[in-house]
C-alpha cells in the first residue's frame, strides 16, 4: 500500500502540471482499479480512451473495472474491442471469467481455441479451455487438455469430484486414472496415488506422464531404487523430455551422481543453450566437488545473455553456494542495479550478507523484500534465522510461525522454529516440530541431530545418545553433533568417551580452518572445543580471531566471557558479558556467567544479584543448559547459598570444581588444613576468658573447658542403654580440643533413608541421611550446638556374635587416633548393631523397619539367597535376617485359605491373589477378624467414608520362623479403619482402593494397606491401614510451629510422594492436606480412592475433592491429569509455607470455582523469595502443559533438602498462624458440578472482582503470566 501512495503521488503530480498526460491518467487508473477504488479508476481510464481511444492497456484495465462493478456487458466489450486490436493478446484469458460469468462458454472456448492457434503449447490457455470444457460437460476433451493441472494449484477438491465421477462411470479411463493418481500425489495422498498410476501403467505402459509421476511418489516413500527405475524408463521412451532434471534429485538420494552428469550431458548435445540443464549440470559438478567445472557450467548461460538480470543472480547464487561471497554480491549488486526491487536478487544477496556474518545488510535487504511482499515466506524464513543466530527468539519465533503460516511443511522453517522453541526452553514444542519434519521428510537427517539435543537438555541420556548414533551413521563427522554427543558422554560420566569425542571434532575443525581462516562461525566452535578441553588460552586465541571478523557474534561474546572468567581475568570477562547483556538484558546464561563471575571475584551480593535474576527468567532450564548455553554445574547455586547463610571464606577455584558431596569434602579440607596451624591459646574465649581455638571454618571458637562442661551438663539426656558404650563417648567428649574429635550418642530417629549397602570382612554398612548433622562449634548467641546440618553417613554393624560392643569400641578408639587428618573416614556416631535394633522401643522399630524395609526393596531382588527349605533362590529380609521364599509362603498362604473368610467371594479372591503373588512381605494383605482389634475410636469422616483407629493385636506379617514354624509378626501394632461411603458397590470401591495402593506399597512415602476387615456390628467391610501418629498434614500445622527446615522437608515429602505415585502412571485426583499423614515425622500420601490409572476416563462427569484444591480444568469439566495434581501440590506448598489454609475467608461455592476458574489464586507473602513464588505460581498456572512435572518439582526440592537451601526460598514464622475459618469454607472431599468458564491467568481479576470481594482482597494475587519452568535446576542430580 505504502508503494502505491508513493506512486499515486508522483502521478498526481504529473497530472496537476497537466491534466491530459495519457500515460499518467491510464497508470493512475491502473492504480485505482488495484487498491478498490473503482469509480476513480473509471473516471481516469475514460478520460485516457477519450485521449487514446484504441489504447489495449486501458481497454483491459477498465473491462476489469466494469467486470468488478458487475458490468458484465461493459466489461466483454472492452476485453473484445481489445482482442479485436491486438489479436495476440495474452490478456485475452480473463475473457473467460467474464464469459463465464454470463454464460458465454462457447464463446470463451472459440477465444481460447484461437489463442492455442497462435501458442499451441500456453499451458495457462490450455487449462482454461479445459476448464471451459468442464462446465460444458466435455469432460474428455477436459482431460485432454488439461495436460498439467498443478502448476497453478486449482482447487484439489472440485478436481477430484470431477475424477471420481468419471472413474465411477468407467474405471478404466486411463486419462482420469492418471490426473487423480497425480492430484494424490500434489496434495500428499501417496498410497492412493500409487493405486492410482500403478492402474493407469497397467492400460497404458510406457506413458510417460505417470511414470514421472509415480517415481515422484517412490522418491517420497523414500523408495530411490524405484524411483530412479521410473525416470529412466520415462527418459529412454521420451529422450528429450525435459523432465529428466527431475532424475538429478533422485540420483543424488542415491549418490549416483555420475549417472545424472550423463544425463545432463546427453541432454546439452540435444540443446547445448539450455540454460535450465546448464545448471543441473553444474550443481551436480558441485556434488561431485568439482567447483571450478560448477562455476564454468554456470558461466555457459551467463555468457549466453551477459546483461540478463536473471542470469546476474543465478551466477550470484552460484557464487553464494561456492562460498565465493564477493564474487556473488559483485553479480548480484549489478542484477540490482538493473531492477532494484528484483525479489529474487534481493533474497538472494540476503542470503549471502547473511552467510557472510553481515546481519544488518542481510536485514536491509529482506526488510525491503518484506516491504513489497509482506507473505514472503522465504524473506521471513532468512529473517527469522538471523534472529535466531543474534539470540532474538521472541523476532525469530514471530518470523518462523508467521513463515509456516504460509509454508506449514517448510522444512528449514520446522527446523528454525523448532531450534528457537530449545533456545526458548520450550522443548515439547521444539519436539512437535522436529516430528512434523519427520513426517514430511522422514529421511531429513538433521531431525535426529535436533532430536539428539532436545532429550540431552530433558535428561534423557539415552534418548539423545540413539539418536545421536543413528546421525553418526550417516554423517561421521559431524562437528556439531560430535560436540553434543560428547556432552551427553560428559552428562552420562563416560568421560573417555567425550574427550575422544571433543579431539574428534577439533580434528575436523582444524581441517575447516586450513581451508577458511576467516570463518568466524567455524572459528568459534573450535574455541568452544578449546574451553570444554580447558585449553583456556587456545580458546581465547580462536574466539578472538572470531569476534576480530565479526564483532557482535553473541555466542562468541558469551563464550570468551566465560573464558576470560576461566583464566582469571574478570574484568575482561564482565566487559564481554555487558556487551551482550547491552543488547539483551534478559540473557540468561549470560546473567549466570556474570554471576559466577562476581562470586570468583569475591563480591557475594553482586554475585546473588546476577545469579537470582538468571533464575527468574528461566529458573527450570538455567543449570541444566547443554555446553553451548551453560558452565555452572548445578551443585554451584546451592553451595553458592550455603556460602551466603554460613559467611566461609571459600576459594573460588575449590568452588566451582566441587559438587554436593565434595562440598563435605572441602569443608574437611579448610577445617583439617587449620588443625596443626591453630594451636589453643591463639584466642580467649568469650565466656572464661581462658586461652581457646579460633575455629576459621565458621568464624567461631572452641573452648576445650567450657564444651566439657557443656557435654557433661548434657549426659543425664541420654543413653546407649549400654554402660561401656556411654563411658567410651563421655570420655572422648570431655577431652575434646576441637569438634571433629567429639563423637556422640545419636539416637536412630535422627537418621533417615538407611539403605543396605554392602557387606565387608567385619560386618555391613549401611547408608543413611543424619537430619542434624555433626557438631562444628558453639553458638554464643543462641547457647546452642552449630551444626552441619542434612549431612550422609555410613552405618557399619560389627560381625562378632560373642563381643561386638568391644570390637566396635577398639575400632573407634584406632579411629580417633588418626581422626585429624582428612585422609581417613571419621567415626561421627554410635552404629547399632542388629541385637541392639532389637532393643529399641516400638517407635523406632516401625520407624527403621519402614525405612530399611522400602530402601532394600528395590535393591534386593529373588536368588540372592538361597531358601533352606526348597533350596531355590529367594530374597534376604536383612530387617529381621531372615528370608522370603515366594514359593514356600505362597504354599503356606493356600494351605491356610480354609482356615478363614470375609464371607464375600470377591474380597476372598482378591486377597488371596495378592498372598500367592507377594515376592516381599509388605505386599502381603490379609484378612483380620475384627476380634483382634482393640480400643476402635472413631477419628472423623472423610470424602469416602469413616475413619477409626485400632490396635490390631498381631501386627502385619515380616517373615517365616523356620524354627518354630510361623509367621514372624510385628505384634501390637496402631492401625487406622476406613470404611467406603458407597451405597450402591462399596466392596468394588474398596479393593480398587486397594488395588492402587498395592502399586506403590514398595514406597515409605505412603500409607499401607495391611488387610480388610469387618465391623461386627454395621457388617460394613474396612480397610485396614498404617497409623498416622500425628494425623493428617492440616492438624500438624495447626498444633505444631514449623521452622524452616522442617517445611522443607516435608515439602521434599510431598513431592517425592507424588513423583513416586506420577512413576507408576497414577493420579491421585484428591490431593490435599487431609490426605496427607505424618508418620515418625515424615509426611505420607494416603486415601486412593479417586486414584486412576494416567490413561483411563473418568466415569461421571461430577467433580469430586476439596475446591480449592482442585484444578481449574477439572472446574471447567475437562479430564484430570497428572497436571491437575501439580496444582494441588502448588496450592499445598502454598499452605505449608504461609500456615494459612486457601480461601479461608470466603465460602467455597460455585462462584469460588468460578472464579478459580477466571484466575483468582491465594496470595503469596512478598517475603517469600522470587525463585519460590514463580515454583508455586507455576505449578498453578491455568494452562496444564505450562506446569512442571513431579519429576521436575522433586529435583528441584530434593537439591534444596540435600544443600540446606530452604532458608533462602521459604517464608520463616515465629509463631503458629491465627485465622477464623468462614463457616462455608470446607475442607473435606464432596461433590460439585463443571462450570463453563474456560480456565485463565488472571490479568484484571481484581479489578473485575474488587467490590465483591473487598474484604478479602488481601488473600488473593494475580497470576502473573511468568516465564516457562520448563527445567529448573534441571540437573541437580548431576
Amino acid at each position: 500500500m505504502e508503494a502505491y501512495e508513493d506512486l499515486l503521488a508522483d502521478l498526481n503530480g504529473l497530472l496537476n502540471t497537466n491534466p491530459k498526460n495519457v500515460h499518467a491518467l491510464r497508470q493512475r487508473g491502473a492504480i485505482y482499479c488495484a487498491i478498490g477504488n473503482y469509480k476513480e479508476s473509471l473516471t481516469d481510464l475514460n478520460k485516457s480512451l477519450k485521449l487514446e481511444t484504441n489504447n489495449t492497456f486501458a481497454l483491459r484495465n477498465r473491462g476489469k473495472v466494469f467486470y468488478k462493478l458487475g458490468k458484465y456487458d461493459e466489461a466483454s466489450a472492452d476485453f473484445n474491442n481489445s482482442l479485436e486490436i491486438e489479436s495476440n493478446n495474452a490478456f485475452i484469458t480473463n475473457d473467460k471469467e467474464i464469459y463465464s460469468m454470463i454464460d458465454k462458454y462457447e464463446q470463451a472456448f472459440s477465444n481460447y481455441t484461437k489463442l492455442l492457434e497462435i501458442d499451441p503449447n500456453d499451458v495457462f490457455t490450455l487449462r482454461n479451455r479445459g476448464a471451459t470444457c468442464r462446465v460444458l460437460g466435455k469432460c474428455e476433451e477436459w482431460l485432454l487438455y488439461f495436460k498439467t493441472p498443478f502448476d497453478i494449484n486449482p482447487t484439489y477438491e472440485d478436481l477430484l469430484a470431477d475424477l471420481n465421477g468419471l472413474l465411477n462411470t468407467n474405471p478404466k479411463n486411463v486419462h482420469a486414472l492418471r490426473q487423480r493418481g497425480a492430484i494424490y500425489c500434489a496434495i500428499g495422498n501417496y498410497k492412493e496415488s500409487l493405486t492410482d498410476l500403478n492402474k493407469s501403467l497397467k492400460l497404458e505402459t510406457n506413458n510417460t506422464f505417470a511414470l514421472r509421476n509415480r517415481g515422484k511418489v517412490f522418491y517420497k516413500l523414500g523408495k530411490y531404487d524405484e524411483a530412479s527405475a521410473d525416470f529412466n524408463n520415462s527418459l529412454e521412451i521420451e529422450s528429450n523430455n525435459a523432465f529428466i532434471t527431475n532424475d538429478k534429485e533422485i540420483y543424488s538420494m542415491i549418490d549416483k551422481y555420475e549417472q545424472a552428469f550423463s544425463n545432463y550431458t546427453k541432454l546439452l548435445e540435444i540443446d547445448p543453450n539450455d540454460v535450465f540443464t546448464l545448471r543441473n549440470r553444474g550443481a551436480t559438478c558441485r556434488v561431485l566437488g568439482k567447483c571450478e567445472e560448477w562455476l564454468l557450467y554456470f558461466k555457459t548461460p551467463f555468457d549466453i545473455n551477459p546483461s540478463n538480470k536473471w542470469e546476474l543472480g543465478d551466477n550470484g547464487e552460484i557464487y553464494l553456494k561456492n562460498g565465493k561471497y564477493y564474487e556473488a554480491l559483485a553479480n548480484l549488486n549489478k542484477s540490482l542495479e538493473i531492477e532494484p526491487n528484483n525479489i529474487d536478487a534481493l533474497k538472494i544477496r540476503g542470503e549471502t550478507f547473511y552467510m557472510m556474518g553481515k546481519n544488518d545488510e542481510a536485514l536491509k535487504d529482506l526488510n525491503l523484500i518484506l516491504k513489497i511482499e509482506p507473505n514472503n515466506s522465504f524473506a521471513l524464513r532468512i529473517r527469522g534465522t538471523i534472529y535466531l543466530f543474534l539470540a532474538k527468539d521472541e523476532e525469530s519465533l514471530a518470523d518462523l510461525n508467521e513463515s509456516l503460516g504460509i509454508s506449514p511443511n517448510n522444512v528449514l522453517a520446522l527446523r528454525n522454529r523448532g531450534i528457537t522453541y530449545r533456545r526458548m526452553y520450550k522443548y515439547n514444542e521444539s519436539l512437535a516440530d522436529l516430528n512434523k519434519l519427520q513426517e514430511i521428510e522422514p529421511n531429513y537427517i538433521f531431525t535426529l541431530l535436533d532430536q539428539g539435543q532436545i532429550y540431552y537438555r530433558m535428561d534423557k541420556t539415552e534418548k539423545s545418545l540413539v539418536n545421536l548414533n543413528k546421525f553418526f551413521k550417516n554423517c561421521p563427522n559431524d562437528f556439531e553433533a560430535l560436540l553434543w554427543r560428547g556432552s551427553v558422554y560428559d552428562e552420562m560420566n563416560k568421560y573417555d568417551e567425550s574427550i575422544a569425542d571433543y579431539n574428534k571434532a577439533l580434528e575436523i575443525l582444524n581441517k575447516l580452518i586450513e581451508i577458511d581462516f576467516n570463518n568466524a562461525f567455524v572459528l568459534y566452535y573450535r574455541g568452544e572445543v578449546y574451553r570444554l578441553l580447558e585449553k583456556y588460552d587456545k580458546a581465547l586465541e580462536d574466539t578472538n580471531k572470531s569476534l576480530a571478523i565479526n564483532p557482535n557474534y553473541i555466542f562468541a561474546l558469551e563464550n570468551r566471557g566465560e573464558i576470560y572468567r576461566n583464566l582469571k581475568k574478570y574484568e575482561e570477562a564482565l566487559e564481554d558479558v555487558n556487551k551482550v547483556l547491552k543488547k539483551n538484558p534478559n540473557r540468561a546464561w549470560t546473567l549466570v556467567t556474570k554471576g559466577a563471575t562476581y562470586y570468583s571475584m569475591e563480591k557475594y551480593e553482586e554475585a546473588f544479584t546476577f545469579l537470582e535474576k538468571s533464575l527468574e527468567i528461566h529458573p527450570y532450564n538455567l543449570l541444566g543448559m547443554d555446553y553451548f548455553e551453560r558452565n555452572i554445574d548445578p551443585s554451584r547455586m546451592d553451595l553458592y547459598n550455603y556460602h551466603l547463610n554460613t559467611d566461609w571464606n571459600m576459594d573460588d577455584n575449590l568452588y566451582w570444581d566441587c559438587d554436593v558431596e565434595k562440598c563435605e569434602y572441602w569443608d574437611r579440607d579448610v577445617e583439617f588444613s587449620t588443625s596443626t596451624e591453630v594451636t589453643l591459646g591463639t584466642e580467649v574465649c568469650d565466656e572464661c576468658n581462658q586461652p581457646c581455638a579460633q575455629i576459621r571454618v565458621i568464624s567461631t571458637k572452641w573452648c576445650p573447658p567450657c564444651n566439657s562442661s557443656r557435654f557433661q551438663n548434657n549426659f543425664k539426656n541420654w543413653t546407649s542403654n549400654n554402660t561401656k558404650i556411654d563411658d567410651f563417648i563421655q570420655k572422648l567428649q570431655l577431652a575434646a580440643d576441637r569438634p571433629y574429635k567429639v563423637i556422640e550418642w545419636i539416637p536412630f530417629n535422627r537418621l533417615r533413608l538407611v539403605k543396605y549397602m554392602t557387606k565387608g570382612g567385619f560386618g555391613s554398612v549401611f547408608s543413611a541421611i543424619w537430619q542434624d548433622g555433626q557438631i562444628r562449634g558453639w553458638d554464643i548467641n543462641d547457647q546452642k550446638w552449630i551444626r552441619v546440618g542434612i549431612q550422609s553417613v555410613a552405618l557399619k554393624t560389627i560381625n562378632n556374635p560373642t563381643d561386638p560392643i568391644s570390637d566396635l569400641l577398639k575400632e573407634i578408639e584406632s579411629n580417633i587416633q588418626v581422626v585429624d587428618d582428612p585422609h581417613f573416614i571419621r567415626c561421627l556416631d554410635w552404629n547399632m548393631d542388629d541385637n541392639l535394633y532389637w532393643d529399641c522401643d516400638v517407635e523406632k522399630c516401625e520407624y527403621w523397619d519402614r525405612d530399611v524395609e522400602f530402601s532394600t526393596s528395590t535393591e534386593v531382588t529373588l536368588g540372592t539367597e538361597v531358601c533352606d527349605e526348597c533350596n531355590q533362590p529367594c530374597a534376604q529380609i536383612r530387617v529381621i535376617s531372615t528370608k522370603w521364599c515366594p514359593p514356600c509362603n505362597s504354599s503356606r498362604f493356600q494351605n491356610n485359605f480354609k482356615n478363614w473368610t470375609s464371607n464375600n467371594t470377591k474380597i476372598d479372591d482378591f486377597i488371596q491373589k495378592l498372598q500367592l503373588a507377594a515376592d516381599r512381605p509388605y505386599k502381603v494383605i490379609e484378612w483380620i477378624p475384627f476380634n483382634r482389634l482393640r480400643l476402635v475410636k472413631y477419628m472423623t469422616k472423610g470424602g469416602f467414608g469413616s475413619v477409626f483407629s485400632a490396635i490390631w493385636q498381631d501386627g502385619q506379617i515380616r517373615g517365616w520362623d523356620i524354627n518354630d514354624q510361623k509367621w514372624i509378626r510385628v505384634g501390637i501394632q496402631s492401625v487406622a479403619l476406613k470404611t467406603i461411603n458407597n451405597p450402591t458397590d462399596p466392596i468394588s470401591d474398596l479393593l480398587k482402593e486397594i488395588e492402587s495402593n498395592i502399586q506403590v506399597v514398595d514406597d515409605p512415602h505412603f500409607i499401607r494397606c495391611l488387610g480388610i476387615t469387618q465391623d461386627s456390628k454395621t457388617h460394613n467391610y474396612m480397610m485396614v491401614m498404617e497409623y498416622a501418629t500425628s494425623g493428617s498434614l492440616r492438624a500438624y500445622m495447626n498444633a505444631n510451629n514449623m521452622d524452616v527446615d522442617e517445611k522443607g522437608r516435608q515439602l521434599w515429602a510431598i513431592s517425592k510422594g507424588l513423583y513416586n505415585l506420577h512413576e507408576k502412571n497414577l493420579i491421585h485426583q484428591d490431593f490435599h492436606p487431609g490426605n496427607l499423614l505424618l508418620i515418625n515425622g515424615f509426611l505420607s500420601i494416603s486415601d486412593f480412592g479417586l486414584c486412576k490409572q494416567e490413561n483411563q476416563k473418568s466415569k461421571t462427569e461430577k467433580i469430586f475433592g476439596v475446591l480449592p484444591y482442585i484444578a481449574p480444568e477439572v472446574l471447567s469439566g475437562e479430564e484430570y491429569t497428572m497436571a491437575s495434581d501439580i496444582y494441588s501440590f502448588g496450592i499445598i506448598a502454598y499452605e505449608l509455607i504461609t500456615g494459612y489454609p486457601p480461601y479461608y475467608k470466603i465460602p467455597h461455592n460455585s462462584d469460588l470455582a468460578l472464579k478459580i476458574c477466571q484466575g483468582l489464586r491465594p496470595k503469596i507473602p512478598s517475603e517469600v523469595s522470587k525463585i519460590m513464588t514463580r515454583l508455586i505460581e507455576e505449578c498453578w498456572d491455568a494452562d496444564p502443559k505450562k506446569r512442571p512435572t513431579s519429576k521436575q518439582l522433586f529435583t528441584i526440592l530434593n537439591k534444596w533438602s540435600m544443600s540446606s537451601a530452604f532458608g533462602k526460598f521459604i517464608l520463616p514464622t515465629s509463631t503458629l498462624p491465627s485465622y477464623k475459618l468462614h463457616p462455608e469454607a470446607i475442607y473435606t472431599s464432596r461433590l460439585f458440578n463443571t462450570t463453563s468458564s474456560k480456565p485463565v491467568n488472571a490479568s484484571n481479576f481484581m479489578k473485575m472482582f474488587s467490590k465483591s470481594i473487598k474484604s478479602t482482597s488481601e488473600d488473593l494475587c494475580k497470576v502473573s503470566k511468568s516465564v516457562r519452568f520448563s527445567e529448573l535446576l534441571g540437573r541437580l542430580n548431576n
